[in-house]
């Protein structure tokens, strides 16, 4: 041990070493909190994409309802579609990522190995309930399959019946409708009451043949079967939907939300439990870390106290009386007598001593040696200072020989700096106006007057306006308290010397340098700024001249290429006037004649016109069919156009989609249709109609008069998709 504290590196060893210990604890405790956390992280994964594939399954369950139990590629495949795929697919892996975090051997530990349990029969209980409701949507059918196409050959044979009018039957397919459309149990209960109307109003009239012409007897009878039959394909539809659910509150539906429900509380309370036993781990880590941290900490300051103790403060006085002796302090030596250790850090101390003693006397004599060669280089550095002084001047002057402004500007700035003033300005001639010549200051670098704040000094007023009229330099070192003060980061103090030195050429005073300083300028200081404001009273006379020539000139050239701009400017605005006044007139007269020839013509040919948007929301109506049809004005603006307007019922308008499907070409081809009034009474119309787009706009527009021949109730068609239908695309 002994051995070991004597050196230096093998103190450092040792504390290295110390370090390395408690480093390979925290890497050793890390790598176990950071499995445990890893564990815990998958199977909190793992719970997560069970929430994402349930709620997946159920997003393909609301698609099959919405579109494959509307989609007869789904009927015609027998219930096979593409969300019935991905469901089932995504089903298996909802059973095969219960199994495997059944599996996970945290379950155990953290006792919800029953929670999974309820998840996985919830699974299997919405399947059984989803495959149902597949199999029942496939018994109920749409358009030309199962119980709806059944029920649909029904109406079709009464809709081919002699013994009710067309009225009827449509009013009876009308409620069929929109219990389907609206799924409200409302309308199925009108269309029983309906039916059973019209079966009593035919077997009255069975009562009044009284046997007489079996024929028709027998078609009536024919009727009722037919109607019977009809209500019960239409019942069983009825029940079906019932069972599957009107709403998503209801039936199978509603048994899907709740277990889907059940499933995700169940997730939660999974997830809850796994990220709170999570945050434990974490928790627990932490504490271990601070634990294992503090112990390092503690043990670092030990050994950094040690090292101050023993190795850097022994440093820090060495340095210390190096830079002492280095000052020049007598006697600092004897302080290292009191590094007293054994090590590297001692022996420097010593041989540091007996270093100092022999330099010692070589030092007095190269003292006196340099006190000589001092006023030697003091009267060169001199010379050496003027000469250098000019080279830069000179080097301003050509960089900002053009701009008198710029020019006194670094002239002041590189003088204060140059002869380590505190502040300086420049004054310069202002001889604008013959009659009233000042001083104007042109330019001031760290300028921060009490006294002389104003840029104007006019002749004899003050020093600057004395060394303006005297021509002569004015050096005062023995400044008044009030005429001016430095501030600094220390406060205001008063100068010590002030040089004012007037700007000459030819005997002629064209600017003051003004200079301030807390030190008192040199002869060859004050010599040197002399001389060199011959030079720049030499650069403000050139740079004066040629501001006057430039003004001149610059005045002639904008005067005469105003006028130019002018000249042209106004030419061209006369041409562009007459242009567009001229083709204004052309547009406006065209179009005035246009729509007076249109509204002319509609209005001879068609009595009824109205006009919808892209959705056949009615946007216009003309005042004939508000009287004829007994609507008062505006109330079927914003309507749907099935309000109004009925054709033959195998092409109406599909009120789900809101789309017409057109069935022949547009505007070409008149179609004979019926009008509803506001009694609901129809009104056979011929009718003319098609698309039209505005300006990306598209809208529909309907034209027709009404037919000559009005019919009781609607013809029997022997053949009923043979005739036109007046639906647009």
């Amino acid at each position: 041990m002994r051995f070991q504290l004597k050196k230096i590196r093998h103190k450092i060893l040792l504390a290295f070493a110390t370090l390395i210990v408690f480093t390979g604890v925290i890497v050793v405790i890390s790598q176990y909190y950071m499995g445990k956390s890893n564990e815990y992280q998958s199977l909190k994964t793992q719970i997560k994409d069970l929430l994402n594939l349930s709620l997946t399954v159920q997003n393909y369950q609301k698609n099959f309802l919405l579109i494959d139990t509307k989609s007869v590629p789904f009927y015609k495949q027998k219930g096979e579609s593409k969300n019935l795929s991905e469901y089932n697919k995504n089903a298996l892996k909802i059973k095969k990522l219960i199994s495997k975090i059944e599996k996970e051997p945290l379950l155990d530990q953290l006792k919800i190995d029953k929670n999974l349990q309820k998840i996985r029969q919830a699974h299997t209980n919405y399947n059984g309930l989803f495959n149902s409701l597949s199999l029942k949507i496939q018994y109920r059918g749409f358009k030309d399959y199962g119980l709806i196409k059944k029920m649909r050959d029904e109406a079709h044979k009464l809709e081919v019946a002699d013994s009710l009018r067309q009225f009827d039957i449509n009013k009876l397919r009308r409620h069929e409708k929109d219990f389907l459309i609206r799924k409200d149990i409302t309308y199925a209960n009108k269309l029983y009451r309906f039916n059973s109307q019209v079966k009593q109003t035919l077997r009255s009239r069975l009562d009044t043949l009284k046997r007489k012409d079996s024929l028709i007897i027998k078609e009536v009878e024919t009727y009722i079967a037919t109607a019977n039959s009809y209500e019960r394909y239409f019942a069983k539809i009825v029940n079906i939907e019932k069972e599957i659910g009107l709403t998503e509150d209801e039936g199978i539906r509603n048994q899907l939300k709740q277990i889907i429900s059940d499933i995700k509380l169940e997730l939660s309370i999974l997830h809850d439990t796994v990220n709170e036993r999570t945050n434990n781990l974490i928790w627990q880590a932490s504490l271990v870390f601070l634990i294992v941290i503090l112990v390092m900490l503690f043990l670092s300051l030990i050994v950094a106290w040690y090292f101050t103790q023993n190795i850097s403060a022994p440093v820090e006085l060495l340095t210390r009386v190096t830079k002492s002796i280095a000052s020049g302090l007598q006697n600092q030596e004897d302080r290292l007598d009191s590094i007293q250790s054994q090590d590297e850090v001692g022996n420097l101390a010593r041989n540091f001593k007996n270093l100092y003693t022999q330099l010692k006397n070589t030092i007095q004599i190269t003292k006196e040696e340099n006190k000589k060669l001092k006023e030697f280089s003091q009267k060169d550095a001199e010379r050496r200072w003027e000469t250098e002084g000019f080279a830069i001047f000179n080097e301003i002057y050509r960089n900002h020989f053009n701009n008198l402004e710029e020019q006194a500007f670094e002239v002041t700035a590189q003088l204060v700096k140059y002869t380590s003033s505190s502040q300086g300005g420049m004054f310069v001639l202002n001889d604008d106006n013959e009659e009233d010549l000042y001083m104007e200051l042109k330019a001031s670098y760290a300028f921060n007057r009490q006294k002389f704040q104003k840029k104007r000094v006019d002749l004899g007023e003050d020093l600057i306006g004395t060394a303006w009229r005297e021509g002569d330099t004015i050096l005062l070192t023995d400044v008044p308290q009030s005429y001016v003060h430095i501030t600094s980061g220390l406060g205001q103090a008063n100068p010590n010397c002030i040089l004012i030195v007037p700007i000459k050429s030819d005997d002629a005073t064209v600017g003051v340098i003004e200079l301030v300083s807390f030190k008192i300028y040199k002869e060859h200081e004050v010599a040197f700024i002399e001389r060199l404001s011959q030079r720049i009273a030499s650069g403000i006379i050139a740079i004066k001249s040629s501001e006057r020539n430039k003004k001149l000139l610059a005045i002639l050239e904008s005067e005469a290429q105003d006028a130019q701009e002018r000249e042209a400017r106004l030419r061209k605005e006369l041409q562009n006037s007459k242009y567009w006044v001229h083709k204004f007139e052309q547009k406006l007269n065209n179009l005035s004649d246009e729509l007076l020839i249109y509204r002319t013509v509609i209005n001879r040919l068609y009595a009824g016109m109205l006009i919808t948007n892209e959705k056949f929301i009615i946007t216009k109506v003309n005042n004939y069919i508000y009287q004829r049809f007994n609507y008062k004005r505006g109330e079927l603006i914003g309507e749907s156009v099935d309000i109004l307007i009925e054709t033959d019922y195998k092409n109406i308008i599909d009120l789900r989609e809101k789309q017409f499907k057109i069935s022949y070409r547009s505007f070409q081809e008149q179609v004979n249709g019926e009008v509803i009034d506001k009694r609901g009474k129809n009104y056979p119309v011929k009718m003319l109609s098609g698309k039209l787009e505005i300006d990306t706009k598209i809208i529909y527009i309907f034209l027709f008069n009404e037919d000559e021949i009005i019919y009781p109730s609607r013809p029997v068609a022997s053949n009923p998709g043979k005739g036109k239908s007046l639906i647009l695309n």
